[in-house]
């Protein structure tokens, strides 16, 4: 089967791109066209549609709009045995021996892991920077002090029993596991102020 994708927003983009894409041969059916570059929810369709010696035409290599996104098809069409046709660019991994295919996959791996190293290196660098310059990292720690306000108002309805945890989350618009942790941050300080008082 022949599939087409297209990472597109602009209405007359897309059709142009769709003609070319039907002139090729493909069923507008198997024409997978991306609205939301973010989630990419065509994109994965896409992936889980095809099967065994498929084949996918995407008209324009900026289609795939991120080098990982690139590495990451070229890495399933060939786990998958299929064929692609990317601009002007044809890769085979139908056939077991296309030497040329098989360096694709290893150059998409060797790119992957060199762009994996390049982000956690400027992750260090950023984090040391920022630790040069006395800023401190992460969450602060929680307290009794920096609770919520909503929190120390709404908690005496739970302490109680007016309200139970679910509801005590929905009045202060917050999810239940956030919820029970500020309440079990109140009881520790609250026994700690009790075994003090004893």
């Amino acid at each position: 089967m022949i599939f087409g994708y297209i990472n597109e927003t602009q209405q007359d983009k897309i059709k142009e791109k769709i003609l070319k894409l039907e002139s090729k041969g493909i069923l507008r059916d198997n024409i997978f066209i991306e609205r939301d570059n973010i989630k990419k929810t065509k994109y994965k369709e896409l992936l889980n549609c095809m099967k065994q010696y498929d084949n996918l035409i995407i008209i324009d290599i900026t289609e795939v709009t991120t080098t990982k996104q690139l590495c990451n098809l070229i890495q399933f069409l060939a786990q998958k045995e299929l064929k692609i046709v990317l601009g002007e660019l044809v890769l085979d991994f139908t056939q077991k021996d296309n030497l040329i295919a098989q360096g694709m996959v290893q150059m998409s791996n060797t790119i992957l892991n060199f762009e994996k190293k390049l982000l956690g290196n400027r992750i260090k660098k950023e984090v040391n920077k920022a630790k040069e310059k006395g800023k401190k990292l992460g969450r602060p720690r929680l307290t009794i002090d920096n609770l919520p306000e909503i929190v120390k108002k709404i908690y005496p309805l739970y302490e109680s029993g007016v309200i139970g945890a679910t509801e005590f989350a929905n009045k202060c618009n917050m999810s239940r596991p956030r919820i029970i942790n500020y309440i079990k941050l109140i009881e520790v300080e609250r026994n700690k102020i009790n075994e003090e008082d004893l």
